[in-house]
């Protein structure tokens, strides 16, 4: 991924490029959100594929990272809204590819895309237009605005916003915070990733604590290619050393499958069967039946992503036909499918795309 996030730099992804994209005039554009002035991408495919995936049919522009200095800041997308996506500009234990990065490569003029990418880019999903214009935390409250993607209790276990590993909440104390990232009453210390606007969220960089083939199952757990993180009452199970977890832990269960009309999927769980989580539009704990304790849904586009139940962004880009996109608020309410028009090319095309790619890499190094 490292790789594949430099190369992108020099292919299209870089804000020295923005104004040679063809047939664009205006690329960047400026908003004061949250008191501080952003600088947003809204070319049109951009727009298009973000409005799908926060939610927010008034988006204007998906922010830039503006921390970081010249290495980081204008040529990687906002950390807080888009941390998952591997074009943040600081590394992060859940990373794979978004329709919004792809659609950028279209919105150059230079590259024909393939956007299977499975729909693993969860980050914000469905959470419309508040998610992008509010701060993470609450300064009232004390507490995160959107509990699927960020946290405000390191006490705890939590699942990344992609359910893909079991993690736990980057809450650290700062010697100094500046005054429009200060959330808690520790207005001098407390935050998360400077690059993510000091928001907390959960991480976890352990590889053994992945759902997906590399990780290593737990006592009724199941790690695999459909296999998800899910956070649970049910096990007695204590999956980190360093810190104390009270009551709530992440789990790794199978997801059987995905219900589309009636929005619900089926996870298997060892000892106690199959359990439905049923209409899954919002997040919701529910009992299990045949055991002492409880688990927390996600909503249905959380987990059921694509047209195929994966989590490998490889095997997800290779076996899914296409990618629904079931993450707007038209969605959300009239269960109805936003889902542009898809062009798949022909090999020898695609072929012949990957033959100038390369050209232009091999160009690249041999002149600098």
């Amino acid at each position: 991924m490292l790789f594949f996030h430099e190369i992108s730099h020099i292919l299209a992804f870089n804000d020295n490029l923005f104004p040679y994209f063809i047939g664009i005039k205006n690329p960047i554009t400026k908003a004061i959100i949250n008191g501080v002035e952003r600088t947003l991408l809204k070319t049109p495919k951009v727009l298009e594929y973000a409005r799908g995936h926060f939610g927010c049919p008034s988006l204007g522009g998906v922010e830039l990272e503006n921390q970081g200095g010249s290495g980081s800041a204008g040529s990687h997308w906002e950390g807080r809204i888009m941390f998952g996506d591997y074009m943040i500009s600081i590394d992060y234990s859940e990373i794979v590819v978004s329709d919004i990065t792809l659609a950028v490569f279209e919105d150059s003029g230079w590259y024909s895309v393939n956007y299977f990418t499975g729909g693993l880019f969860k980050t914000g999903k469905a959470e419309g237009c508040e998610f992008l214009q509010n701060t993470c935390i609450d300064r009232n409250t004390q507490k995160a605005r959107f509990s699927l993607d960020f946290c405000d209790d390191n006490s705890f276990g939590y699942c990344t916003p992609g359910h893909l590993i079991k993690g736990y909440c980057y809450l650290v104390s700062f010697s100094s915070v500046p005054e429009e990232y200060q959330y808690f009453n520790d207005k001098t210390k407390l935050g998360g990733y400077e690059s993510f606007d000091y928001c907390p969220i959960s991480i976890n960089s352990d590889i053994k604590d992945r759902c997906d083939e590399f990780g290593n199952a737990a006592t009724n757990e199941t790690v695999g290619n459909k296999s998800f993180c899910f956070e649970t009452f049910l096990f007695e199970y204590k999956p980190f050393d360093f810190y104390n977890i009270n009551s709530i832990y992440p789990k790794c269960f199978e997801v059987k499958e995905c219900n589309y009309n009636t929005l619900s999927y089926t996870i298997g769980i060892s000892s106690i069967n199959n359990f439905i989580c049923p209409n899954a539009v919002y997040r919701k704990e529910y009992k299990v039946e045949n055991s002492s304790g409880s688990i927390t849904c996600p909503p249905f586009w959380r987990i059921c992503g694509g047209t195929k139940i994966c989590n490998n962004p490889y095997d997800c880009a290779i076996n899914s036909v296409s990618t629904l996109l079931l993450n707007t608020n038209d969605y959300i309410l009239n269960k109805t499918v936003y889902n542009p028009v898809y062009t798949y090319k022909e090999e020898n095309e695609f072929n012949f795309i990957c033959y100038k790619t390369w050209m232009m890499i091999f160009i690249f190094f041999i002149m600098f």
